[in-house]
């Protein structure tokens, strides 16, 4: 699918502050982020996830490669609009790339690359990973997964097969023609559609998804779900241990199944084989894994101790049934109001939320909540390190975008959303549309600039007020959001500033 660009996609999942949480919360070992780390993104498309990895670890040094010259132009293009210096990309094939060009990395990472690239591919990256990787580096890989995918590869068969003899020329009218005659059939109530629920939510969102990701998803010349033991051997033989999901949402899922099928899965000790019955009794269809290059380890208990946790919105505006990633949090259920109470104006670390006794739990309960709480987005992980630049670093007034998030409204496509970096938590933000235009109204005005607290505030209620330090207002057109300087947690104030 070179001939098709895909999106300039930006994948949280990739960010190092995820990794080492998520490595955290099962207990793992992982890289330090304190020095200048080195990370490697295979297949990096646009470039758009090893920019803000580049941009919000200046001392790291990150590169990115991909077979596509045009990928690597546009992720040149925006690394320079985003006066980036650490960031390199480089076009090249992987089934022939010499792995001595690149140092010893901390991370790989490779998102929607492993399933869709030919064996001679893979055999290029196992190299790579096996010369390159330091001892104790991770690695990330996502695939489709069995068994859910059976009901994805009915789809891209149904798709190859309705497209006009096979031709691909002119996806932009023949791929949607083919989404509509399959929604047509599922809204008719065809039986494959009642039978696979997966395929059924596919198509029924498919007039809504980007054509370039569904081209690249369901046309690629490969396609090969895989299991996760098939991974994971096959990562063993590349010298790593498989570690843990890197979807947090996983572990809330297999904890909600019910008491007869945990206790069948409890009765498998194989770590390995446990994770297959939890992908066919929950019927996953993508696995994002985290391997460590290491011959074993010991898991140990989570080791959170490095994380403090903050609050993504003011504490008024956490809904009272967060939801995300398919999980849904009752906000309102003990003790999760005293914890936003205990964050509504601090950052406070795992240590400390620990010793709150008001809170009526022990440690390990502790960390489950904490984790909900991260999956659904009310509040963030934030390793150590960054606090002091949570905590410290003052506000200058005229205070402006960070070069990343200037280059991303730059870019932007009409009616989509824009992921903006949040510096002081280490993450992404996903900008809405109608939050987009408020903000691009505002900066044109060229007024004290705070935006990260868009998308709650603007929940919050109707008309738009934008307020300034001193009081005065400046009302605009269909909104109602709330956002004083002075009454903003630090955190939505800092979080995509320079």
């Amino acid at each position: 699918m070179l001939d098709v660009p895909y999106p300039d996609f930006l994948c949280g999942l990739q960010l190092p502050e995820h990794l080492k949480y998520v490595c955290s919360v099962a207990g793992l070992p992982s890289p330090d982020l304190s020095g200048g780390f080195t990370y490697c993104d295979l297949g990096c498309g646009q470039g758009r996830t090893a920019s803000a990895i580049a941009a919000l670890h200046p001392d790291a040094q990150i590169w990115g490669l991909d077979l596509s010259v045009d990928h690597i132009l546009a992720a040149r293009a925006f690394a320079e609009r985003a006066t980036l210096k650490n960031a390199i990309f480089m076009a090249v094939d992987l089934a022939n790339f010499d792995p001595l060009s690149l140092p010893p990395l901390d991370f790989i990472s490779m998102h929607g690359v492993w399933a869709w690239v030919p064996e001679q591919v893979r055999e290029g990256i196992l190299n790579l990973v096996m010369q390159r990787l330091k001892p104790g580096g991770l690695c990330y890989v996502s695939y489709n997964a069995m068994p859910g995918s059976v009901s994805l590869g009915a789809i891209r068969r149904m798709c190859l097969d309705l497209l006009e003899d096979g031709q691909t020329e002119n996806l932009g009218v023949l791929l949607p023609q083919a989404l509509n005659q399959l929604r047509s059939l599922s809204q008719a109530d065809g039986l494959f559609f009642q039978k696979h629920p997966i395929a059924e939510q596919v198509i029924a969102t498919a007039d809504k998804a980007d054509l370039r990701y569904m081209a690249h998803e369901y046309l690629a010349d490969k396609w090969e779900p895989m299991s996760i033991k098939q991974v994971a051997d096959t990562m063993r033989g590349a010298g790593l241990t498989w570690a843990s999901s890197c979807i947090l949402a996983h572990r809330l899922h297999a904890e909600g199944l019910p008491p007869q099928l945990l206790q069948e899965i409890d009765r498998e000790k194989d770590r390995i084989r446990r994770e297959v019955l939890f992908d066919i009794c929950l019927n996953r269809q993508f696995r994002a894994d985290i391997s460590l290059k290491a011959d074993d380890f010991t898991t140990k208990e989570r080791m959170l101790e490095n994380f403090h946790f903050a609050l993504t919105t003011t504490r008024q505006a956490v809904p009272q049934r967060a939801v995300s990633e398919g999980t849904e949090i009752d906000t309102g259920l003990a003790p999760i109001p005293l914890i936003l109470d205990a964050l509504a104006d601090e950052v406070l670390s795992f240590m400390q939320l620990s010793t709150k006794q008001s809170f009526g739990i022990d440690v390990a309960d502790l960390a489950e909540v904490l984790m909900a709480l991260v999956v659904v987005d009310v509040i963030r992980p934030l390793p150590t390190g960054s606090i002091v630049s949570y905590a410290k670093k003052p506000i200058p007034p005229g205070a402006d975008l960070h070069p990343f998030n200037k280059a991303a409204l730059a870019t932007k496509h009409p009616e989509q959303p824009v992921t903006m970096i949040a510096p002081a938590f280490g993450g992404i933000v996903s900008i809405p549309p109608l939050d987009v235009a408020l903000l691009e109204t505002y900066l044109a005005k060229d007024r004290f600039l705070d935006v990260s607290g868009l998308r709650a505030t603007l929940a919050e209620s109707g008309i738009s007020i934008f307020e300034s330090s001193n009081d005065r207002t400046t009302k605009v057109p269909s909104a109602i959001a709330r956002f004083g300087l002075e009454t903003q947690p630090k955190l939505q104030r800092l979080s995509m500033l320079n």
